[in-house]
């Protein structure tokens, strides 16, 4: 009985720990602003503390980002029509004092160097002026622009992750859609 007790008491704390860690991300509401043909997205993250400061100790993370444009429908569902999505792995050494971030998208592999940890932070923690592309080939209606962003966990292997399914493979996941936008032909 003390047992079976012990493990409730146990499977509460893990569950309002990682509770916990959720609340105090926040992702900034995506600024879209439509110039030249051109979307373009700005949109910031407020990452928890817990996770800068496994960061700053030199643990490597992975942030993914996945940025949406839907069309609005009045009756249908709303409709997904473009999208990108970008890896960025952080990575600290903090004996070299060697701040990398590689970001992923696509084919296409960037590797950033920083000089220290705060401009790395900020940098991987944001994207600024990201196009998502041309409004040539969209039909006129009204549109949204939905980020989302999955920290995902390094240390749960995969198959653990698919036989234990109510343990989560991310640290925290967040979601944040613009204001809506009309897009008229010409």
């Amino acid at each position: 009985m003390k047992r079976a007790l012990l493990k409730i008491y146990l499977i509460f704390f893990i569950f309002f720990a990682t509770v916990g860690l959720c609340e105090s991300a926040t992702l900034s509401q995506p600024l879209v602003r439509i110039s030249e043909g051109q979307i373009s997205i700005t949109v910031t993250v407020n990452p928890p503390a817990q996770f800068i400061d496994e960061i700053r100790q030199g643990m490597t993370k992975e942030i993914v980002y996945y940025i949406d444009l839907f069309r609005i429908w009045k009756i249908w569902p709303d409709e997904f029509v473009k999208g990108r999505k970008i890896v960025r792995t952080i990575k600290v050494n903090n004996i070299k004092r060697e701040y990398l971030v590689l970001s992923h998208e696509g084919n296409l592999i960037r590797e950033k160097r920083f000089a220290d940890v705060d401009t790395m932070l900020q940098w991987a923690f944001s994207l600024k002026d990201l196009y998502l592309d041309g409004i040539s080939g969209l039909d006129s209606g009204k549109y949204y622009v939905k980020v989302s962003l999955d920290a995902v966990k390094k240390d749960i292997p995969p198959l653990v992750g698919l036989l234990l399914f109510f343990i989560s493979d991310k640290e925290f996941s967040l979601s944040s859609s613009s204001e809506v936008f009309t897009i008229s032909e010409k």
